[in-house]
């Protein structure tokens, strides 16, 4: 569960309206972040505010130093905004109380009251609340600027599969029946090469896949991830394997899916539903 804190305006405007960047990862590379119970995109998340100051170059190739950029990292295959119901607000509000240190005395002629010195409540209403925002075209501000490719090393052919991710994002940008809107027609793409330390793929063959994704995309818009997940068929501290660290929870204000599914039983694949073999 997130830290129960006060949260400034700022921070709602930093989180909320920040540069949105698709995720779309195959299911090889699912599978690897899988095995630390969490998607592809709750992997990244924690790392999408930055603490330093960053240099951006405009479409004329001005540069622009930005300082302490947050991008808002959202999965290809899912619509976020339907992600809210009724049901999931009214319960995750119901579990947001002050603790007894925070309740403040207010003293009247005959009577003495405490009461809460803030609601935290609120501010989970107020993020589901900004999650749910329908998408209007025109408004840039949750426009999706990029995309992110993400395949593992455990992928046969990595290169063919990137240009499959890279042609199934390109047909449902340019579709008129897309949930998501776009900056431009051309947006930026990234290839990320997820090798896991853990998934029986040495790593001379990996950086051997790596090279040649460096070859068939632009080498600066290529790069190399490596991890290090559970090993699922260590039976050892099962119930500590199966708990999500608190970086993944604490690192926004923004509602993210981790939230969503902490009642999630083991082995349950967030990409696919069904029972990880």
């Amino acid at each position: 569960m997130s830290a129960k804190k006060r949260t400034s305006l700022q921070e709602w405007i930093q989180d909320y309206y920040s540069p949105v960047l698709h995720i779309m990862a195959s299911q090889d590379a699912e599978r690897a972040a899988n095995k630390n119970n969490l998607t592809f995109t709750e992997l990244l998340q924690p790392f999408s505010k930055l603490n330093t100051d960053v240099t951006i170059r405009d479409a004329d190739g001005v540069a622009y130093p930005v300082s302490n950029l947050n991008l808002n990292l959202i999965d290809f295959h899912k619509e976020s905004q339907k992600l809210i119901t009724q049901k999931v607000m009214y319960d995750r509000i119901s579990e947001e109380n002050c603790a007894d240190s925070d309740f403040v005395t207010k003293h009247f002629e005959k009577t003495s009251l405490d009461a809460p010195g803030y609601t935290p409540w609120f501010d989970v209403w107020m993020k589901m609340y900004l999650h749910s925002l329908p998408l209007n075209e025109q408004e840039f501000l949750k426009h999706v600027f990029g995309c992110v490719f993400a395949v593992s090393s455990a992928c046969k052919d990595p290169v063919e599969q990137f240009r499959s991710l890279a042609q199934m994002q390109q047909r449902e940008q340019h579709s008129e029946s897309r949930a998501a809107h776009y900056m431009a027609s051309n947006s930026i793409k990234c290839y990320v090469f997820v090798h896991d330390e853990d998934g029986g793929v040495p790593m001379e063959q990996a950086q051997k896949q790596f090279s040649q994704i460096q070859n068939a995309f632009d080498s600066l818009n290529c790069h190399f991830l490596h991890i290090n997940s559970r090993n699922p068929e260590n039976t050892e501290n099962m119930e500590q394997q199966n708990e999500i660290s608190d970086n993944w929870f604490q690192f926004s204000h923004r509602l993210t899916t981790v939230e969503l599914r902490r009642e999630n039983p083991t082995g349950v694949d967030p990409l696919t539903k069904q029972a990880q073999k």
